[in-house]
């Protein structure tokens, strides 16, 4: 071996060595090359990511944008509401309405009524009339009077009675008079009096029940009755005549 080769192989083995060296320098150098590439995209993509948030909140105003036609429909009903309260008084007025044809109603039912009542009686007339002692008893004597006691039998037969007086008790009289005149005849003992009749007198204790008795003939057209106000009491302190009657078997 000559001195040039020896030379070249140590320069050989210096290059070795100094390219021995060399390779970790780069390595950690492509490393930190590598982080710091990393890092970068990881700050680049940071930004990215605040600028997603951002977009996030700027959607946002979109989703508050909606609630306003919530809102709006909210009026809307309300409105609708208000509609109808006002429409209510409208349902209303058809009952007012019925009310006062049934008031009108009422009304013509009672006029109708009280037309009935009173449509025999005759003008310048005033009712109920009356019969005094006196007229009664020349009625009697003449024989020109029906002379009906409203009282019931159990007081005629303990004090007596009006003489050719019958005995029609009052809670009977308004249905009795409606009976068909054999009916009546054959239940009571005498003619039924007719609304027609100018003679029928009524007499009862003390002048109360007759009182009665003509308001309930009155609307069947019992006009012309007369009511002796005195009745028995007066009779008998007058002195009239008094009719025993038998006690009923």
């Amino acid at each position: 071996m000559t001195g040039a080769d020896a030379r070249l192989i140590f320069l050989l083995v210096l290059a070795v060595v100094a390219a021995a060296k060399a390779a970790p320098q780069e390595a950690g150098q492509t490393l930190q090359t590598d982080q710091d590439q990393s890092q970068a995209t990881t700050l680049s993509t940071e930004p990215t990511s605040t600028t997603t948030s951002a977009t996030t909140t700027t959607t946002t105003p979109p989703t508050t944008t909606t609630t306003p036609p919530t809102t709006t429909t909210t009026a809307t009903t309300t409105t609708t509401t208000a509609t109808t309260a006002t429409t209510s008084p409208t349902t209303t007025t058809p009952s007012a309405t019925t009310a006062t044809t049934s008031a009108t109603t009422a009304t013509t039912s009672a006029t109708t009524t009280t037309t009935k009542h009173y449509t025999c009686r005759k003008p310048g007339v005033e009712y109920p009339v009356g019969i005094t002692f006196e007229e009664l008893q020349e009625a009697l004597e003449m024989g020109g009077v029906l002379l009906i006691d409203v009282r019931n039998r159990t007081e005629l037969e303990a004090t007596g009675k009006l003489p050719w007086s019958y005995n029609l008790p009052l809670p009977e009289i308004y249905e009795a008079v409606q009976l068909d005149e054999n009916e009546f005849m054959e239940k009571y003992g005498f003619p039924k009096p007719l609304p027609e009749d100018k003679n029928v007198v009524l007499t009862c204790r003390s002048g109360r029940r007759i009182r009665k008795a003509g308001k309930l003939l009155e609307p069947l057209g019992y006009c012309n009755i007369r009511l002796y106000f005195g009745s028995f009491l007066e009779w008998k302190a007058r002195g009239g005549s008094i009719f025993h009657v038998p006690k009923s078997l």
